[in-house]
């Protein structure tokens, strides 16, 4: 769920850069309460045994706004709309943008024209600001579906513009946030005489949250918009473009390594950040520890924790709300 919200929040982005206006967040979701200690089915100890789950949550849950400021990002909180003091002309001056391969084109000197711009799959983010402007000159807001922000090929205008675009959503998409459920730890922990250094009993959380996927920066600078008449998703390299199926940066881990600086450049290559505590944390005692950690690893294939696949839980399992 996480990692759809992500990558609808960096198309959003980088076509608000494309338009130069400000970006107006999307609602989002979350499917675990946000909490420093341990969890308990995915809620604050505190929380109401009826809280439901997944639930409408603030941008704060899911991102660190002081990234968003470090880089002077113009946004609007998700209900920036639906204030009374914002003016009846900004709302009333509204394009909304369609991309689809089958959807008819406005009817000229009709007041559709002057409120919907259509465009085809494959269309480059930096030409949806004059399809705006030739459906209404004075828009001030610019509305767009999910469906249709994917559809659009993901360039805004050259390999540097593309390039500089990836630094700053990679350092303000990502988060260093940690999950910990009481129901995946050892009974013992916190408690005295507890070894946080014993990797077979430190604490064991989910790390989060990775960036999206990066947009393609071509070598040759040509556009990776192939196919722009069909209706499947952008190409770029010769293959469909691909994101992430979850946020996940280090799984069960007690600490995690993984973070991006300010400039964009990630502290390790998400391939490389543990997949467990016996991978490391920067605390293990391996004086102690090192003989059973070693054999433990080598019985695992390739000599690493399996990657969790998001569909077999091993914990208890969190209870949804129909």
């Amino acid at each position: 769920l996480d990692a759809i919200q992500r990558a609808v929040v960096r198309d959003l982005l980088a076509l608000s850069r494309a338009l130069g206006a400000a970006l107006v967040m999307p609602p989002l979701t979350c499917s675990c309460d946000r909490y420093w200690g341990h969890l308990e089915n995915c809620r604050m100890p505190t929380a109401p045994r009826a809280m439901p789950l997944p639930y409408r949550c603030t941008q704060d849950s899911l991102f660190e706004i002081k990234f968003w400021n470090d880089k002077k990002v113009d946004f609007r909180e998700a209900d920036f709309l639906d204030d009374a003091r914002v003016p009846r002309a900004v709302t009333e001056a509204a394009v909304r943008v369609v991309v689809h391969p089958d959807a008819p084109l406005p009817q000229a000197g009709t007041a559709e024209e002057t409120f919907s711009a259509v465009l085809r799959p494959g269309t480059p983010m930096s030409e949806v600001g004059a399809a705006v402007r030739r459906a209404n000159a004075d828009a001030r807001l610019v509305e767009i579906g999910a469906a249709d922000l994917r559809r659009l090929c993901k360039w805004l205008g050259s390999t540097e513009q593309n390039a500089a675009f990836n630094a700053l959503q990679r350092y303000v998409l990502h988060e260093s946030a940690r999950y910990c459920p009481v129901e995946d730890h050892w009974p013992e922990v916190d408690r005295p005489g507890w070894d946080w250094m014993n990797p077979f009993t430190a604490y064991n959380c989910t790390w989060g949250f990775t960036p999206p996927t990066d947009f393609p920066e071509p070598a040759d600078g040509a556009p990776p918009c192939a196919g722009r008449a069909a209706a499947g998703v952008p190409m770029a390299g010769g293959g469909a473009f691909a994101d992430r199926h979850n946020s996940t940066s280090c799984a069960r881990a007690m600490l995690c390594d993984y973070h991006v600086r300010e400039g964009g450049e990630l502290s390790i290559e998400l391939e490389r950040a543990s997949r467990c505590n016996l991978e490391g944390y920067g605390g293990v005692n391996y004086t102690r520890h090192g003989a059973a950690i070693k054999a433990a690893l080598a019985a695992m294939p390739g000599g690493r924790c399996p990657y969790p696949d998001g569909v077999t839980p091993n914990w208890k399992e969190v209870v949804f709300d129909p």
